[in-house]
């Protein structure tokens, strides 16, 4: 299980991974203040291990018996142009390993003008380029989705109210090679702007 901005200190991780159970463990990323925060909870397994994280993302790897390690990236976009380079820079770097490798969560940013309806225009900015150069050059595919189209809303009234598609999965094809099958579930929104997504 992956959740972001969860704007919670180490100490309310640990108590709401021992909510979920003795046998769950986790790692995290506590927020700043009341910005952020990152957290995977998995039941225990000797076969995963988290090689890294930062404040946009957590790295864990899947080392089954008899199969290759596949890594999970769970990502957190900075809505800061520059920070979030650091992360396109970041994860950029790990996908050259040649793992099978999935990035998953809250890119802050669109790809397309389908991904958006209401509110502004949608405009093809130096962030929008960034992200599509970053999901070309790694040979990344955005995983089948099924559910509602748009994963965040802006909870406004009117012609004010924006929908978007900011949470996403995408796979190298070393990835998609050993899980043809996968898809992405986005869940109706209830207490959240954003949809969960499974």
């Amino acid at each position: 299980m992956f959740l972001l901005e969860i704007h919670a200190s180490e100490a309310r991780m640990y108590s709401f991974c021992k909510y979920l159970g003795s046998e769950y463990e986790h790692v995290g990323i506590p927020s700043t203040g009341q910005a952020g925060g990152l957290m995977v909870c998995w039941k225990n397994s000797p076969y995963i291990s988290c090689s890294l994280g930062t404040d946009q993302a957590i790295y864990l790897v899947f080392h089954p018996p008899n199969r290759d390690p596949s890594l999970f990236v769970g990502v957190y976009a900075s809505t800061q142009v520059e920070a979030r380079k650091q992360m396109w820079d970041e994860t950029t770097e790990v996908i050259k390993t040649g793992l099978p490798t999935v990035i998953a969560g809250d890119f802050n940013t669109l790809l397309w003008s389908s991904d958006k309806r209401g509110g502004a225009p949608f405009r093809v900015t130096q962030e929008v380029l960034s992200f599509r150069q970053w999901k070309d050059m790694n040979g990344l595919c955005p995983l089948v989705a099924k559910g509602p189209k748009f994963t965040w809303c802006n909870n406004r009234q009117g012609s004010a109210r924006t929908w978007e598609l900011l949470d996403r999965a995408f796979a190298n094809k070393e990835w998609l090679t050993a899980f043809p099958s996968a898809v992405v579930e986005v869940l109706p929104r209830s207490y959240s702007d954003h949809a969960p997504c499974c």
